[in-house]
């Protein structure tokens, strides 16, 4: 298979930074954006490859529409305590625990609202092998058997707390036709007769059962539905074909207890095997480590939001999420920060929680992790040119404004500060770096922010030897705050101090007091403008693998508190379990055999109208075992193909 994706154009690197820095504070609203995951195929991928990762962007393979799990049979699943599941074992499969989110019994109504009428579909159409036997003297044959107008007016799925979901399906009615044919198997008994049954299946059917949900060894949710037991109660039996008594006694008798054990044992199965595996294969699909969207050098980082653990209480089921920031290019390289504690049960009222179908915590640790990451990985720092500069500020980085600061320096060339040949100012720049690690807490209704800077003024077309002016370290404080509005995640920076600065070094005497006033402007009408031109816009919440999010709200506590209700695509859902029919319409013309195509936030393209975006992972800058790729330029995109390869 072949996959193309592209490239989008690239933005100033101060953008970038600005949209980086912002970036950790935003992690909760990529819950629901899982980049660039299209499942794997094992064939392809090696198994350390997918445990390592899970990103190689190859073509899932389409699932096979097999045929019903036979009645009884359950995924081989290890058991609660064996995946350390309830409450107060919260170790898992993690080192650290950086966020817990949970679903309540909204979201779970919601649930079966959207997938009861797919899986009576699935019974509706699933087919039924005929079914011969003899008794009583007679040889039968039950066959063409038809399963219309199944109804399920009283499904229910509740938390069983420390267990998992229980569910009670109750009031099940069903229009069950199909074909007999009934012979005498003795020679002194002659009948013989064939014709059609119709038969109505009584409200009063139903059965219960319990949904086991584990994690898997990649950080997915697992389930395991067992129903314990489904009885059916034929109301009414209609013969067509026959008015011989023995016959209809014959039919009414045996054959109504085995229609009853069979329709009983077919919507069993049917329902196991739709949660047990297709549903399943759906979850399995699902990548939570996360790209972050931002440009190189800086795109080596994802936000790990795969789950650790599973708890159910009285009213919630909550899930344990790593949240840490992870390096995609050392995967050894971890956060050696101990999270902080969360609450077990949702920490906001009542009310507000059953009014939201999902609810999430983040501690600063999740940020504070990818902080730690950038520093340690030197990534931390960038330069400011003049280029950078909006319009509306007052700064300005040439000769002039330089020299106001530290006048005729002697360390520094006398020729820079006349003009050049075509009359501009020369220029200067400003290399910007993290000394330590930035702080970040989370106050009530804000976010605290702390970058202890080193501020090199570089000056520009000068001998290595002789082009920095001075340093200077300056702490810049800054608070933010979060919303969530019309379906985007939108925030602001606000500038509170960059004092105390303190000198390092010079190339001749500094004015400290102006110096002060300057890098109060630069960060006051630049730096934090700059930040706030994305951050103004929002990032969207996208809908991805057929999910939706709506009505979501953010609240800042000494936690980060995220609430939401989702909106389920289920006629998507389905096509990533059974596989698309044409994808290849979202394929550009300069991919050749291309089998499928993703948009930026993974989602397949069925159109070739619009472009494709940059997927960040690993692999667009190396290759893993299996996958090859190459480029070609076109307008502003570079397409990407990977393909199979051969040997």
């Amino acid at each position: 298979s072949r996959l193309c994706i592209g490239l989008k154009p690239h933005f100033s690197s101060v953008h970038t930074m600005a949209r980086l820095a912002f970036a950790f504070i935003l992690v909760f609203a990529l819950l629901n954006v899982v980049q660039c995951s299209s499942g794997y195929d094992p064939s392809v991928v090696a198994a350390d490859d997918v445990a390592g990762a899970g990103m190689c962007m190859l073509q899932r393979k389409p699932a096979e529409r097999t045929a019903p799990m036979p009645a009884g049979a359950h995924l081989n699943l290890a058991s609660s305590t064996e995946r350390q599941h309830h409450e107060g074992r919260s170790e898992g499969r993690c080192r650290e625990v950086g966020g817990r989110a949970w679903l309540s019994q909204k979201g779970v109504d919601y649930l079966l609202e959207a997938f009861l009428p797919v899986i009576i579909d699935e019974i509706e159409t699933v087919e039924i092998s005929p079914k011969t036997g003899s008794a009583y003297g007679f040889s039968y044959v039950l066959s063409d058997w038809k399963i219309s107008r199944l109804q399920i007016e009283n499904p229910r799925i509740f938390f069983r707390a420390n267990e998992g979901l229980g569910l009670d399906v109750h009031g099940v009615s069903v229009i069950v036709n199909l074909r007999y044919s009934v012979e005498g198997t003795d020679w002194w008994n002659p009948i013989w007769s064939s014709g059609g049954v119709t038969a109505t299946v009584a409200q009063d059917s139903g059965g219960t059962g319990v949904i086991d949900v584990g994690v898997s060894p990649m950080g997915t949710p697992v389930l395991n539905l067992t129903i314990d037991s489904l009885h059916t109660k034929l109301q009414d039996l209609d013969f067509s074909g026959t008015s011989l008594g023995p016959v209809i006694e014959f039919l009414s008798g045996f054959v109504m207890t085995t229609i009853e054990e069979l329709i009983a044992a077919k919507i069993q199965s049917v329902i196991e095997w739709f949660i047990n595996d297709e549903f399943n294969s759906y979850l399995d699909v699902i990548d939570l480590v996360l790209p972050l969207p931002v440009e190189p050098p800086w795109n080596i980082s994802a936000i790990d939001l795969s789950l650790c653990s599973v708890n159910v209480g009285t009213n919630y089921l909550g899930v344990d999420i790593r949240g840490e920031v992870t390096d995609l290019e050392n995967p050894g390289l971890v956060y050696p920060v101990a999270a902080q504690k969360l609450p077990s049960a949702p920490p906001m009222m009542s009310a507000d929680f059953e009014s939201s179908m999902i609810a999430m915590a983040l501690t600063d640790w999740t940020i504070n992790s990818g902080l730690w990451l950038y520093q340690e990985r030197g990534l931390a720092k960038y330069t400011l040119v003049q280029s950078d500069i909006p319009d509306s500020s007052p700064i300005v980085l040439n000769a002039e404004m330089l020299r106001r600061m530290i006048g005729n320096a002697e360390g520094l060339p006398p020729w820079f500060w006349a003009p050049g040949e075509d009359g501009k100012k020369k220029e200067f720049a400003i290399e910007i770096s993290s000394n330590n690690v930035p702080t970040i807490e989370f106050k009530p209704n804000k976010i605290q922010t702390v970058f202890n800077t080193t501020m090199a003024f570089k000056l520009q077309g000068v001998p290595t030897a002789k082009q920095y002016a001075f340093s200077i370290q300056a702490p810049i404080k800054a608070e933010a705050n979060v919303n969530i509005r019309d379906n985007k995640v939108v925030g602001a920076l606000h500038y509170v101090s960059s004092l105390p600065i303190k000198l390092i070094s010079a190339a001749g005497r500094v004015s400290m007091f102006l110096v002060g006033l300057y890098v109060e402007s630069l960060s006051a009408t630049v730096l934090v403008p700059l930040a706030n031109m994305n951050l103004r816009q929002g990032f969207p919440i996208p809908t991805k693998f057929g999910v939706s999010v709506r009505n979501a709200s953010v609240a800042i506590t000494d936690k980060l508190l995220f609430r939401s209700d989702v909106v389920l695509d289920t006629a998507e859902i389905m096509r990533i379990i059974y596989g698309e029919d044409d994808v290849s319409a979202g394929c550009p013309s300069v991919c050749d055999h291309c089998d499928i195509a993703y948009d930026e936030f993974g989602a397949r393209r069925m159109s070739g109208d619009l472009p494709l975006f940059e997927c960040h992972t690993k692999y667009l800058i190396r290759a893993v075992d299996g996958c090859v790729f190459n480029g070609e330029e076109n307008g502003d995109y570079t397409y990407i193909c990977k393909t199979k390869t051969t040997s």
